[in-house]
C-alpha cells in the first residue's frame, strides 16, 4: 500500500500552459542580464540567512533557510511547536528529516537530478551570467490572469528541467513549475522587497497537482553573511527515543496479505499495525477514538489510485513492540478505507508502521519464520547470507534495480502492497511493453486512493537481487493519478514476491539484503474471474466480471452483493481469505451467495485456468 503520507506536499500546476511565442523573440543572454538587472548581482554573496512564518498541513510555525553560495549547500527548518522537519542539501547528497525526527537520503537517478536543480535554485543559477551554465529552450511570451510572462525551461547542469515564469514587466521570477514523479510542482514567488543590494521575495506558496494544500512562507528577514557553520547542513543522526531489551528484538508476525505486526499504543492494547516499507506512521480515526488521542492540523494524503483523504496528526506518548519501546512518537490519521483495515471476524487494523521504524532500525522480514527483527542502525553488521542490494530514494520508499523482462528499472520494494508486482505505465510505454502487458486480464483494484484499474498478465521473466522469479504475475496500471502513475519508477513489488526472501533493510548505509527461502510458493492466480471489494462487515461488492470466466458463466454480475463464499459468511473472512477461495484447483465447485430483489441467491462457480 504506497502511501504518500508527507509533512511536505510541494508545488502543482500545469506545464506549458500557453506555448506561443509573440513578437520578436528574446535571446538567452538578452533575458539574462535583464533578470540580473532586475534582481541583483547575487555572484558577490556567499551565505544567505533567511527566517520566517510557515503555514503548512493547518498549522503555522516557524521557518527558517540557511544558503552557502559558495559551498553549494541549503538546509530548512520548520517547527510547529508540536513537531519539526528539516531538509538540507550538501553538494550531491539531499536528505529529509520528518515530524519523528528521523531521516533519510533522497539518492535515486532522479532525485539526484532534482537535487542539482533544488541547488540551482536556491543559489540563485538563475541570475548568472547565461543562466548559470543550464541548458536553455525557447524563450516565451505567455499570459496568465490577465499578466505576462517570458517563460523558457531550464535545465541545470546534470539537473531536472524546470519551468521559469519571470514577469515581463519587472523581470522577477514569479514561478517555477516542475514534473515530479507523481505530480506537476509549482513555486510562486511574490511580494519582492530589495535587501541590501538585491531583491528578494517575502512570500513563497507552494502547490502541487497531487493535493488541493498548499505550503506558505512568509519570509521575515534576511541576512546576508560571509560564512555558515557547515554543521548546519549535515544529516541529522537517527534520534534516540527509543529502548530496546538486548542488543536486538524478535517479534512474531501474522501474514495473510499483509505483515501484520502487534503493537501496545501508550499502554493499551495490542493494537495491529500493517508493516509498510511504502508508509509513515499511521492511526485510524477509530484507533484514535478508542485511545481517547487528540488530534492536531489538518492535510491531505493519497496513495493507490486518484483520489486524496484527510488526514491530521497525533503525538502518541509510547510504542511497544515486544522488547523495543518508543517513546513521544508523532503518528498520521487518516480515515483509511475499510477493504485496508478489515481483519474478518479479529479487530481490524489500527494502522500502520512504517517509514519511522526503517529510519531507525535495521529491519529483519522472516517472511518463512513469521518473525521481525528490529535491531540498532548504529551498530548492525550483515552477517547472514544473500545478495547485497543498494536501495535508493525518490521520496519515501525505497527503490531497487530489478529487470522486468530483460529490461532494467527501479522498483520499490512495498511491503503495504498485498498483491503482485505492479508494473507502471510510463515506464512500460517507454520500453515498448504496455501494449503486451495490456492484453491480459482487465481488472480493478483498490489502494489509499482508491479504485486503480490494471490488467493481469505474467511476466515473461523477472529477476531481483540476483534470483530469477518464473512465472511471476504481473498488474500493468495506467493511473494518471496516485502513486501508480510514477513518471520514473518501473514497478511496485509487493507481497506476493517478496516471501521468496528475508529481507534485511539497513537504510544507514544504503542496503537491502536478500536471502533467497526455499519453498515458497506464490499464490496463484485467482480463477473465477471476479473482483470483489469488501467494503462492508457483511458483504463484498462485486467491481468486475472478466467476460467469459467462471463468475461470468455462473451468473454473478458487477455490483452483486456477496454475502457467503463456499458456504462461509463474508463477514468471518478477510479480503486474502476470500482471494483464496477462488484460488483453489481447477474444476472445483464454490458456491457464491448473492442478493438479489432482497433475497439470497446462490450462484455455483466452476473455477478454471485463467492466466496461464
Amino acid at each position: 500500500m504506497h502511501l504518500l503520507v508527507s509533512s511536505r506536499l510541494i508545488a502543482g500546476s500545469a506545464l506549458a500552459l500557453l506555448t506561443t511565442t509573440s513578437g520578436e523573440a528574446m535571446s538567452a543572454a538578452e533575458l539574462s542580464q535583464a533578470v540580473r538587472s532586475a534582481g541583483g548581482d547575487w555572484d558577490a554573496v556567499a551565505g544567505l540567512v533567511q527566517d520566517g512564518s510557515l503555514l503548512d498541513s493547518g498549522m503555522t510555525g516557524t521557518w527558517k533557510a540557511d544558503i552557502d553560495f559558495a559551498g553549494h549547500k541549503w538546509a530548512e527548518f520548520s517547527d510547529f511547536g508540536r513537531v519539526r522537519a528539516s531538509e538540507g542539501i550538501i553538494g550531491p547528497l539531499h536528505w529529509r528529516q520528518d515530524f519523528s525526527g528521523g531521516s533519510h537520503r533522497l539518492d535515486s537517478e532522479f532525485a539526484e537530478q532534482s537535487t542539482a536543480t533544488d541547488l540551482w535554485l536556491a543559489t540563485r543559477g538563475y541570475l548568472k551570467p547565461g543562466f548559470g551554465q543550464a541548458t536553455l529552450g525557447e524563450i516565451q511570451d505567455r499570459t496568465d490572469e490577465g499578466r505576462s510572462f517570458l517563460v523558457v525551461v531550464a535545465t541545470p547542469p546534470d539537473g531536472q528541467p524546470v519551468e521559469l515564469w519571470f514577469s515581463a514587466d519587472k523581470r522577477l521570477l514569479e514561478r517555477t513549475v516542475r514534473q515530479m514523479p507523481i505530480s506537476i510542482d509549482t513555486v510562486a514567488y511574490s511580494d519582492y522587497r530589495t535587501e541590501a543590494n538585491w531583491q528578494v521575495p517575502g512570500t513563497i506558496t507552494e502547490t502541487s497537482s497531487a493535493s488541493n494544500d498548499s505550503r506558505v512562507v512568509h519570509i521575515t528577514r534576511s541576512r546576508f553573511v560571509a560564512s555558515l557553520d557547515p554543521a548546519i547542513f549535515s544529516q541529522p543522526a537517527p534520534p534516540s527515543d527509543w529502548t530496546m531489551a538486548g542488543e536486538a528484538i524478535s517479534v512474531p508476525i501474522e501474514f495473510d496479505g499483509e505483515v501484520a505486526v502487534q503493537a501496545m499504543i501508550n499502554g493499551q492494547g495490542p493494537f495491529a499495525f500493517i508493516l509498510d516499507t511504502g508508509g509513515h506512521d499511521i492511526l485510524t480515526p477509530a484507533a484514535v477514538a478508542a485511545l481517547g488521542i487528540e488530534t492536531f492540523g489538518e492535510t491531505q494524503s493519497g496513495g493507490a489510485g486518484a483520489g486524496v483523504v484527510s488526514q491530521k496528526y497525533a503525538r502518541i506518548q509510547s510504542v511497544a513492540i515486544g522488547g523495543l519501546t518508543l517513546k513521544d512518537q508523532p503518528f498520521a490519521v487518516i480515515p483509511m478505507p475499510y477493504i485496508a483495515v478489515e481483519r474478518g471476524s479479529r479487530p481490524s487494523f489500527a494502522g500502520i508502521l512504517g517509514l519511522e521504524l526503517f529510519e531507525r532500525f535495521a529491519v529483519k522480514l522472516d517472511y518463512a519464520n513469521r518473525r521481525l527483527t528490529f535491531s540498532p542502525l548504529s551498530t548492525y553488521r550483515h552477517l547472514g547470507g544473500g545478495e547485497q542490494v543498494p536501495i535508493r530514494f525518490n521520496d519515501d520508499m525505497p527503490l531497487v534495480k530489478a529487470r522486468l523482462n530483460n529490461i532494467e528499472g527501479d522498483f520499490s520494494i512495498d511491503t503495504g502492497n498485498g498483491g503482485t508486482l505492479v508494473v507502471q505505465h510510463v515506464w512500460a510505454e517507454r520500453h515498448g511493453l504496455a501494449e503486451t502487458m495490456k492484453q491480459g486480464l482487465a481488472l480493478v483494484s483498490y489502494g489509499m486512493g482508491g479504485e486503480s484499474r490494471n490488467w493481469a498478465s505474467r511476466a515473461k521473466s523477472f529477476e531481483l537481487g540476483g534470483t530469477r522469479l518464473p512465472g511471476t504475475i504481473l498488474r500493468y496500471a495506467e493511473d494518471q493519478a496516485g502513486s501508480f502513475s510514477s513518471r520514473v519508477e518501473a514497478g511496485n513489488i509487493g507481497n506476493a514476491i517478496l516471501p521468496y526472501f528475508t529481507v534485511v533493510f539497513d537504510y544507514a548505509k544504503g542496503d537491502a539484503w536478500l536471502e533467497p527461502t526455499h519453498g515458497f510458493e506464490p499464490p496463484p492466480f485467482g480463477r473465477a474471474g471476479v473482483g470483489m471489494a469488501k467494503i462492508d462487515p457483511s458483504f463484498c461488492l462485486v467491481v468486475v466480471i472478466v467476460p467469459n470466466s467462471p463468475a461470468a458463466r455462473a451468473g454473478l454480475r458487477a455490483g452483486d452483493h456477496v454475502i457467503q463464499v463456499g458456504g462461509e459468511p463474508v463477514a468471518a473472512l478477510t479480503s486474502f481469505e476470500l482471494r483464496q477461495r477462488f484460488a483453489v484447483a481447477p474444476g472445483t465447485t464454490v458456491p457464491v451467495t448473492v442478493l438479489r430483489d432482497g433475497r439470497p441467491v446462490t450462484l455455483p462457480v466452476v473455477l478454471r485456468e485463467l492466466l496461464p
